[in-house]
């Protein structure tokens, strides 16, 4: 509840202020007698003269006696006041109001009417026939959405408040089904800075954004053309087994792999790093690049690849575990759709005047890292 209220909250002015002040300071200690604030919460008060003159204000802000106010509420004027004056937490309209839209819509239900994607639902005992921000409604649904923008539109009374698109999470677009089907029950929000309703309980949850996918070297096939070596070595130490693809120093070499991407993939960008290590050959940069291509269905397989992106890396010690810089945005060619098949293509750029080592880099592994705007693959 944004609006707060406190018992017998009454002060005086530490010093007078004018028509245009917006902080007022109290009386050392009367501080504490008012509402402590915090994110959208205030309260409402009324300044007062010994002569009777009067104006309703809006804290929304108070650390100790001073107090954050925006004047002249409510129909009243902007005028001085002195020191001793009286500052006083009392009921007004607005403040009336206000708590009881955030009092009554908290929990209230109607039933949906319209289409699955255009709902309507009245609300017949609305104190009120205009929407306000957080707003809450509940609403028993009638069928299953089949677009991403499904709108509602509620009646308070007997005024209809418009279609607003329905939307989750931070202004995120539904999935189909995030509004589940007959008799399901749903709760919605206002969100006024958007005019429009968030779900707050989509049946395949938010989005996850960003996840991340290992690719083992072990995985990647070198290619034919110009392909990288394949490594496989006993560490001494601790027998560790460092799988690698090594590429060359002096040409450009390449390896491939291949990805099913999953349903809730959002088609779009992707980044990656490499990690790799050197056995030998002293300081230096290597230059690491991949680019993709997706194919569907009865796609050739043999298409153009996405331009690529590239990653410059330091050689830190020979077997340290290196993880480059993450790449820029890498655009996958064709027309990627979510469960299409994806080549990648990694190189070493050696001709590059910025790959400077001088032996072998060895490949371990891509890092991809994919955005998602489904919850899962239903």
């Amino acid at each position: 509840m944004d609006i707060q209220f406190k018992n017998n909250a009454v002060g005086t002015l530490t010093s007078g202020i004018g028509a245009g002040d917006t902080t007022i300071v109290l009386t050392a200690g009367h501080g504490a007698r008012f509402p402590s604030l915090a994110g959208s919460q205030y309260f409402r008060a009324r300044l007062r003269k010994a002569s009777g003159v009067y104006e309703n204000i809006k804290a929304t802000a108070r650390t100790v006696d001073t107090l954050t106010v925006v004047r002249a509420e409510e129909g009243t004027s902007a005028t001085t006041f002195s020191a001793g004056d009286e500052i006083r937490l009392t009921w007004t309209l607005a403040s009336v109001t206000e708590a009881t839209k955030q009092a009554v819509y908290d929990g209230v239900t109607a039933t949906a009417g319209g289409t699955a994607d255009a709902l309507t639902a009245t609300i017949s005992d609305a104190p009120y026939t205009a929407l306000f921000d957080r707003l809450k409604v509940t609403i028993s649904l009638a069928a299953a959405n089949a677009t991403p923008t499904p709108t509602l539109n509620l009646t308070l009374v007997a005024t209809a408040t418009g279609a607003k698109t329905i939307v989750k999470g931070s202004n995120g677009a539904l999935a189909p089904r995030d509004l589940p089907g007959a008799d399901a029950v749903v709760d919605f929000m206002y969100d006024a800075s958007l005019d429009k309703w968030v779900l707050l309980n989509p049946a395949t949850g938010v989005a996850r954004g960003k996840q991340t996918v290992w690719v083992p070297a072990s995985s990647m096939m070198r290619r034919f053309t110009s392909g990288a070596a394949i490594g496989l070595v006993e560490l001494s130490s601790n027998k560790i087994m460092r799988s690698s693809l090594d590429f060359h120093q002096s040409q450009n070499q390449y390896a491939q792999f291949h990805i099913g991407m999953p349903k809730g993939w959002d088609k779009g960008t992707l980044t990656y790093k490499a990690i790799w290590t050197s056995a030998s050959g002293g300081a230096g940069d290597v230059v690491w690049g991949l680019r993709a291509v997706a194919r569907g269905d009865d796609d050739p397989l043999d298409a153009a690849f996405g331009t690529a992106q590239e990653v410059t890396d330091t050689v830190l010690a020979t077997n340290d575990v290196h993880q480059s810089p993450d790449s820029a945005a890498l655009t996958v060619g064709g027309s990627p759709q979510p469960r299409d098949l994806v080549t990648f293509e990694v190189y070493r750029n050696a001709a590059d005047a910025a790959d400077t080592l001088g032996a072998f880099a060895l490949l371990l592994g891509i890092e991809l890292t994919v955005n998602y705007d489904a919850a899962d693959d239903s």
